[in-house]
């Protein structure tokens, strides 16, 4: 693909200006050079300034797209054709700008949402609406305290208990921190107060207050009322940094604190009075967005006695009432009791198969499962989209209520550690890494064994990229499974965004993703000498790929990991862990740097994967201890 696109461009004065330009630059950049290139051509006087116009394009779903962000590069823009037309946004820009964003979240552009005349989906928008509504309500109620917690949220830890390990590190208890009181810009005065690690900032603010007045000559009185004044009119600031301590949380609960104890240094933190931190507040408005605001109708059912219900007013269980039952295939005078399968169902879609077999899990906290395999289902439908079928498969997971879910279970399925144990004791510690390969060839005979190593191919090129791009951790042979026509499937997403399981202090898995030689020689068809295939060669080709076109989507992904950072996922707590995603897709270099990159993380993936074997054969003994 060439590193340049020759662009037309059709400007508001009627001029066509063709414009070569880098697939990787942005917008802004091209509409900047537009512009000058603009005063080449006839009647420049009749363009106003760059800011009051947009790009306007037909992207490949043949749809017209005014591109708001400007951040966004040419080579992400899906265009049918190099063709830009500039012009002036019509409507609301922030509010298209917010559109964009939701429809990227979603799925599903926000215009088709509006043709909808589904009530479903209206009362959807609307009661979302509702409780935008109340909260910025809500925050304006006790503002500016509340806008402000809203602009800057306390980083804090989960649980208020510090760890056994980082509490060793203190004096019993006792921390010390340095305070400054700043009256200008040559007038700082730093207070080391040496507090208990779980006071609250306000005590801290008293201590630094009286460190402050040790030499004034003040009456116990006296200085009370001077606690009580900085404490009713100043706040806590990381010093370096936006970062306030606005709520009664403990000291030590704060991310920051705790951090500066674990390395080792002092927490350096600023008075800063309230009213400038107020001044400082971002214009908070709640506007009305142009959907539509009428009221739903019923949905048509058979019995027009019944009326449609949304699901937001429905608080208890749901009963059903069955009026008939045609073509019962029993004897009523045989049987006392006829069993009834129900399912739900959205218009004529099911929203759950009733032939499938369940799992019911009880204390696993599902939700970065559901999270995980919804990603997953993502990337299947990006892939699909550019002409890539890698057979993934994002089994069903429900998440019911407090560490209770329910899990879909795949048929004719095992694990590779229960293939590797069937293959003896060779197998079993990994002395023998032919047992997969060989285990695919006894259950598909024939015709049916190209197919079975295809589709163990494909599946396995894109769990790879999955796996890396997430940072899925915790790969043993348990957490793979392979189905009898070869397709292979990742199961427990249990620790994603590299947050890997830790021996002595190390992380036990030190391959980026599982590419071992078991895998490998059911690629190249048991060839001993599997990187120097065809099989091989076209496999790498697959996951380039596929990593390329995640990759352009990066934004995406990025915005659905930050939508959920308010879920209390425990692996999923701050912009830190999201972090991960951009080291992965390596957007800070090339298109060319990134593909390097990831071709370096599936060398060592291959080449260190006698370190994923012997963790399988460590887990492999000691499940078979347990049992």
């Amino acid at each position: 693909m060439p590193p340049t696109v020759l662009l037309e461009c059709l400007l508001p004065n009627g001029m066509l200006v063709p414009l070569e330009s880098p697939r990787e630059a942005s917008l802004l950049s091209v509409k900047r050079r537009l512009f000058r290139e603009a005063r080449k051509y006839p009647l420049p006087h009749l363009l106003r300034d760059a800011a009051c116009y947009v790009f306007v394009g037909v992207t490949q779903d043949a749809a017209r797209e005014e591109f708001f962000d400007e951040a966004r590069r040419l080579c992400d823009l899906r265009l049918f054709r190099p063709f830009l037309q500039v012009v002036e946004p019509a409507g609301d820009r922030d509010e298209k700008m917010l559109n964009r964003e939701i429809g990227l979240a979603v799925g599903t552009p926000v215009r088709e949402l509006e043709a909808s005349r589904d009530p479903e989906v209206r009362d959807f928008r609307r009661n979302v609406l509702n409780v935008c509504r109340e909260a910025a309500e809500r925050r304006g109620a006790d503002a500016p305290r509340s806008r402000a917690l809203y602009a800057w949220p306390p980083r804090v830890h989960a649980s208020p208990e510090l760890p056994r390990p980082l509490y060793d590190k203190l004096d019993e208890g006792q921390m010390v921190v340095a305070v400054w009181v700043v009256a200008s810009l040559n007038n700082k005065q730093k207070y080391p107060v040496k507090i208990s690690h779980d006071c609250v900032p306000e005590h801290a603010i008293a201590e630094a207050v009286r460190a402050q007045t040790r030499s004034a000559s003040l009456s116990p009185e006296q200085l009370k009322r001077r606690v009580l004044k900085y404490q009713d009119k100043y706040v806590l600031k990381v010093c370096g940094c936006d970062e306030y301590l606005l709520e009664r949380y403990p000291l030590s609960q704060y991310k920051h604190i705790r951090n500066c104890i674990m390395v080792g240094l002092v927490p350096n933190l600023m008075l800063m009075s309230k009213e400038s931190l107020y001044a400082r507040l971002p214009s908070d408005s709640f506007t009305i967005p142009s959907c539509p605001r009428g009221v739903s109708t019923p949905t048509p059912y058979t019995n027009a006695e019944v009326s449609a219900k949304s699901l937001w007013s429905i608080n208890s269980g749901l009963r059903i009432r069955i009026f008939c039952a045609t073509y019962v295939n029993v004897n009523t005078r045989d049987v006392d009791k006829i069993y009834v399968r129900t399912g739900i169902y959205h218009g004529g879609e099911p929203l759950c198969d009733n032939n499938n077999e369940i799992i019911f899990k009880n204390g696993d906290d599902l939700r970065q499962d559901m999270l995980t395999l919804q990603i997953i289902r993502i990337m299947e439908n990006i892939w699909q989209k550019e002409g890539l079928d890698l057979r993934l498969l994002p089994y069903g997971c429900l998440s019911i209520g407090d560490r209770v879910g329910l899990i879909e279970v795949v048929r004719s399925s095992y694990t590779i550690m229960q293939i590797q144990c069937k293959g003896g004791l060779k197998g079993a510690l990994q002395f023998s890494s032919h047992t997969l390969h060989q285990w695919l060839k006894d259950k598909n005979q024939g015709a049916a064994y190209d197919a079975a190593i295809d589709l163990f191919t494909c599946s396995c090129a894109g769990y790879c990229v999955a796996t890396f791009i997430l940072g899925i951790g915790d790969r043993h042979n348990s957490n793979i499974m392979v189905k009898d026509d070869g397709q292979l499937f990742h199961i427990d997403f249990g620790h994603f965004l590299d947050h890997k399981k830790k021996k002595f202090g190390y992380k036990r898995e030190r391959v980026p993703f599982v590419l071992t030689q078991d895998f490998l020689l059911v690629i190249s068809k048991g060839n001993q000498d599997c990187t120097k295939t065809r099989e091989f060669e076209r496999f790498q080709e697959m996951c380039y790929k596929a990593y390329l076109a995640i990759r352009q989507q990066a934004n995406l992904f990025i915005n659905l990991f930050s939508m959920m950072l308010g879920s209390g996922i425990p692996e999923l707590q701050s912009f830190d862990d999201i972090a991960y995603v951009r080291k992965t897709l390596a957007l800070d270099r090339t298109e060319q740097e990134a593909l390097d990159y990831f071709t370096k993380q599936m060398n060592d993936a291959h080449y260190g994967g006698w370190t994923t074997k012997m963790d399988w054969v460590f887990h492999t003994i000691k499940q078979h201890a347990l049992n």
